[in-house]
């Protein structure tokens, strides 16, 4: 095909599928306008107004030490270490209190 017989047959291909005398029946709904807000409304509130609207949606950020433990060398153990701390804040408070019953047979100082 010759290059001015495929620039008609493109021009033909865009104007069937564009125009609506060529198109079918069953063509696309027209778009709605689009509604913009108006600029500079939401930025001139107040940020105690922007809180109460928008409350924060991200995480509280998270301590990024971790102990260097023995099982740091394996795969996922630096994971394991952020488990084990992550559960001892949430519902292991209290655990140093804690004296084992055993504690004069295992340390006898």
């Amino acid at each position: 095909m010759s290059a001015p017989a495929r620039l008609s047959a493109l021009i033909l291909g865009a104007v069937l599928s564009v125009s609506p005398t060529f198109g079918s029946a069953q063509s696309v709904a027209p778009m709605e306008p689009t509604i913009r807000p108006v600029a500079g409304v939401v930025t001139t509130a107040s940020p105690e107004i922007l809180a109460a609207i928008n409350p924060e949606v991200r995480p509280t950020a998270r301590n990024a030490y971790l102990p260097r433990t023995r099982w740091d060398t394996i795969p996922n153990g630096r994971a394991w270490t952020r488990a084990a701390l992550s559960a001892l804040l949430a519902h292991g408070a209290g655990i140093e209190d804690v004296v084992p019953r055993d504690i004069a047979t295992w340390c006898p100082a």
